[in-house]
């Protein structure tokens, strides 16, 4: 699945950020990469903007065909 990420720029994912108390702080649906690390965030772009979250929960459901 990373290659097939990695030459499409992206695989079609549904993304999901929750506080630490499981409430939502914002999905995205579409064609993207995420990047994550060790030091607490994740990061992506999506439509053209950069989103960075930090010390949140992070749920990524990736379409595999």
């Amino acid at each position: 699945m990373d290659q097939r990420s990695d030459l499409n720029n992206g695989i079609y994912r549904t993304v999901t950020i929750y506080t630490a108390d499981g409430e939502v702080i914002a999905q995205y649906e579409g064609v993207f990469d995420i990047e994550g690390n060790n030091g607490g965030y994740v990061l992506f772009d999506y439509n053209g903007k950069r989103y960075t979250y930090y010390n949140c929960f992070v749920e990524s459901i990736a379409q595999i065909e």
